[in-house]
């Protein structure tokens, strides 16, 4: 028999598929498995159970009322009794696994709207979030409320909407990026912000928001390319809705500084453009945290789950004894659980409480500094100086913020340490940090950055998925 007579041996459909997926864009492989986890993820998480859902149905549905700023406000019955309802099947204080039974959501789907009986809703200091960082929510909840849908539907068509924004976003992120595509792709596919891109939060469009602008940002500082005004305004547009979501990743906004001057064409351009991209955002940002200083917040007292809260005392011992704060932020960063808990919470940690099991948390946390350490920059634009100092004081600065409000909105009164810190808070801050990898991938045999994307994906699936379904339903 001839040599040409001899047929190749057929390859194996499973590594055939694996090789086409791996030989994806980023953004492609990142849409691939968050999409279809998000959308089995928005049916399979029971109503108003993912996290603190149920607070943030409530915001949404009081800013859908016409209620922008924090305060009482008329929603439609059928609104609060679904609230209401939810609270008893899922009371504050309650472990995991929950068992929810259909019986459970057939009670919440039987309400009915009435939104020609308004009745008050109080907010709550959980969710007190800037309306921008529910646009997508209060939309559809609109349309749907316009169309007669039921409370519970409305919920889900707040689900899907930040599913969808978070999604875009992030996509749009991902392709934007001049260097470390892949490796943004890999932090926006851990377990944690995958399970919480198909609730109801503000996460979905804060972490977006953030992913978004900071890769704009690196791009106009890697590539040799003018910044035309278009840029200028798409910049400060990102900035401005970032700041709002929530104050702490205000932080990110100086990254702008880093972009250079000669991009600008000259020296003045690019004060007054960075002023433009800061400006506005860190400005509207920090009005509006002082005026839920002094109206919401002003001689309020609440529990929390880590005690009595009493913000204005507080905040009054924070300034009056700042080396005392200093003293509580060092044990809490200090604490040898810490860092380990703030792993866990990046890629093991929904809700909280829910754990996923310690097999897919090494698996996850393996396959991602895998893939981060091998994914290289080399022969891409490289990120200034300038851009690496800033992200390490946004990270920095951003995580001291994060647990400075922590302490003063959640942690009890006169606590030794901050409680309430999860992992899931450093996602907006982890991109300005990517600079910083190795130039030259660090590989592992023969896996490539794309393989390892694969493997973070499917991991991340399966293991939120089956925990999901374990936590609530089995």
């Amino acid at each position: 028999m001839s040599a040409t007579s001899i047929a190749a041996p057929p390859a194996w459909p499973l590594a055939s598929a694996w090789r086409r997926l791996a030989g994806l864009r980023a953004e492609t492989q990142f849409l691939v498995f968050a999409g279809l986890a998000g959308l089995i993820l928005v049916l399979l998480i029971p109503p108003l159970a993912g996290g603190n859902e149920r607070f943030n149905f409530q915001r949404t549905a009081m800013i859908a009322s016409g209620r922008v700023s924090i305060g009482p406000t008329d929603v439609p019955r059928g609104i609060v009794r679904l609230l209401e309802a939810n609270h008893g099947q899922f009371p504050q204080g309650r472990s995991p696994p929950y068992r929810y039974e259909a019986a459970q959501f057939a009670a919440l789907i039987a309400i009915p709207l009435d939104a020609d009986q308004p009745t008050r809703l109080d907010p709550n200091p959980i969710a007190i979030l800037n309306p921008v960082a529910y646009i997508p929510q209060v939309l559809v909840y609109r349309l749907g409320q316009a169309l007669g849908a039921a409370p519970l539907w409305l919920f889900f068509l707040g689900r899907l909407a930040g599913l969808v924004a978070g999604l875009a976003l992030t996509f749009f992120a991902i392709r934007e990026m001049p260097q470390r595509a892949r490796a943004l792709a890999m932090i926006a596919l851990a377990p944690t912000i995958v399970f919480s891109r198909a609730t109801l939060d503000a996460d979905q469009v804060t972490n977006g928001l953030a992913f978004l602008f900071v890769a704009a940002v690196l791009r106009s500082a890697s590539v040799p390319a003018p910044v035309t005004l278009g840029r200028i305004f798409f910049l400060a547009a990102l900035a401005f809705f970032e700041a709002q979501c929530k104050t702490a990743y205000m932080v990110l906004l100086p990254l702008a500084l880093a972009i250079p001057a000669t991009r600008y064409g000259s020296r003045a351009r690019w004060a007054l453009a960075s002023a433009a991209i800061i400006l506005p955002g860190a400005i509207a940002s920090a009005l509006w945290m002082v005026s839920l200083k002094t109206g919401y917040f002003a001689g309020m007292r609440y529990d929390t789950g880590a005690g009595h809260v009493f913000p204005d005392a507080q905040t009054a011992a924070v300034l009056a004894d700042p080396l005392g704060y200093l003293a509580v932020f060092a044990r809490t960063v200090f604490d040898v659980h810490f860092v380990s808990m703030a792993l866990v919470g990046l890629v093991g940690i929904f809700g909280p409480p829910v754990m996923m099991p310690g097999v897919f948390i090494l698996g996850c946390l393996a396959a991602l500094v895998l893939g981060l350490m091998g994914e290289g920059a080399l022969g891409k634009p490289a990120a200034n100086v300038a851009f690496r100092a800033f992200g390490a004081l946004a990270f920095v600065a951003g995580a001291g913020l994060v647990l400075t409000l922590l302490y003063v909105q959640w942690t009890g009164l006169g606590a030794p340490t901050i409680s309430g810190f999860s992992g899931r808070y450093l996602f907006p801050l982890l991109p300005a940090l990517l600079p910083f990898l190795p130039v030259k991938p660090i590989r592992v045999g023969s896996f490539t950055d794309g393989d390892w994307t694969i493997i973070l994906g499917a991991l991340s699936l399966l293991g939120v998925v089956t925990t999901t379904a374990v936590t609530y339903w089995l």
